[in-house]
């Protein structure tokens, strides 16, 4: 079987193997180039130790990535490929790492250690028959379109918590499903993940969230009691719209918070460590949700936009439509509305606090009151947004 890896790594495959070592193109690369998918990076595995494999690329640029663990990366091309010994993990200790890692000269023991069947192939051009070592049978669950874990499921999810997220993430972007043994070892240890940092697990979500296959893989996950685990505040009764929103993670994760507060998602976004911008885009729209949707379209985007701006009035719109509402001549209205380029915040307004004051209103908080209800005036009617016709309004106040 002809695998269309990059010259680059051909090169790395070819220098192994003329050295005298054992070389396979293994993982994700493989996975991805067997489904006609185009592979994210590149990895080798090895049956040379890490010195010896410093020693064939001496005239490459390399860099000592993981030394303890196998791992050598050589830029070939100015591609960085990742080239690991074959190694057999020691213990786990912390439901993540392993202990220790002994190296071993067999590929079979490497392959062993894997996550999944379909993660756990390797190919060599200089391979007989096809080149491919399928010890677990991946080709199989790769062409059915299953997750199954190598060996016992809870044995591997004990290992390294990670892989139970890893499992519903690669049936989502990979449109597979994860086989029930696999799902119930992921039920048993789901308790496991307390022990994965928050930063890998916001990682696993966000990338099963923009996944093609992203419902059924959350509803399993939440199914199983792993979506609660590691976010008791996301809800699943809106995960049937996911298909229906462009894949940006604030407006998918938006939905996914939907039946929860703006405050209480903002303390699960950020105990799951998400960026400040993603957060902050999250909460606005959720803080719009409740708002009235009037039957004066063009008044109701512009109370949406003094409410939460323009990036929430968008959202809000976009996430009610996910959800079946009929909002088309609201998105009309708010297209018009700025368009036209109508005053829905103070920055805007024709007049401010010095205009104010020197109309004799007092300062602190009364400019602010006075110029709050200037807003709201100007809101109702655009047109109000003059400096005179405001400045009347004062007067009568």
């Amino acid at each position: 079987m002809h695998i269309a890896c990059p010259s680059a790594v051909t090169v790395l495959l070819t220098r192994l193997h003329e050295a005298g070592h054992e070389a396979y193109l293994v993982g994700g690369s493989l996975r991805d180039s067997l489904l006609g998918r185009p592979p994210h990076d590149w990895d080798i595995a090895t049956s040379a130790l890490p010195m010896q494999t410093l020693a064939v690329f001496a005239d490459f640029r390399t860099i000592e990535t993981g030394l303890k663990h196998g791992t050598v990366t050589v830029l070939s091309d100015d591609m960085p490929v990742e080239i690991t010994t074959y190694r057999i993990d020691g213990n786990y200790l912390d439901a993540r790492h392993p202990s220790s890692v002994s190296f071993t000269r067999s590929l079979d023991e490497d392959l062993a250690r894997r996550d999944f069947t379909v993660c756990a192939m390797a190919w060599s051009p200089y391979d007989g028959g096809d080149g491919i070592v399928d010890l677990f049978g991946g080709r199989e669950d790769l062409a059915a379109g299953i997750i199954r874990c190598v060996g016992q499921p809870e044995q591997r999810f004990r290992e390294d918590a990670l892989r139970i997220l890893r499992a519903y993430r690669f049936a989502s972007e990979l449109s597979f499903t994860v086989e029930p043994e696999t799902r119930a070892g992921a039920r048993f240890c789901a308790g496991l993940l307390a022990r994965i940092s928050a930063e890998r697990i916001s990682s696993e979500l966000s990338r099963t969230l923009l996944g093609a296959h992203a419902v059924a893989a959350l509803t399993a996950m939440a199914d199983d009691g792993v979506l609660g685990q590691i976010c008791p505040e996301a809800d699943r009764r809106a995960l049937f719209a996911l298909p229906q929103l462009p894949a940006e993670l604030a407006l998918r994760l938006a939905l996914l918070f939907w039946h929860t507060t703006s405050a209480r998602a903002a303390a699960a976004l950020g105990e799951l460590r998400f960026s400040g911008a993603v957060t902050r885009r999250v909460t606005a729209v959720l803080a719009l949700r409740d708002l009235p949707l009037g039957e004066d379209a063009e008044l109701t985007v512009r109370q949406l936009l003094r409410a939460g701006g323009q990036t929430a009035a968008h959202d809000l719109l976009a996430l009610r439509a996910a959800l079946g509402e009929t909002v088309a001549h609201y998105l009309h209205a708010l297209g018009v509305v700025e368009e036209r380029g109508d005053c829905t915040d103070l920055a805007h307004l024709a007049v401010g606090g010095a205009d104010l004051a020197a109309a004799g209103i007092p300062r602190g908080p009364a400019i602010g009151r006075v110029l709050g209800r200037l807003l709201d005036a100007v809101i109702a009617d655009p047109s109000m947004n003059e400096r005179g016709a405001l400045m009347d309004l004062v007067r009568g106040m």
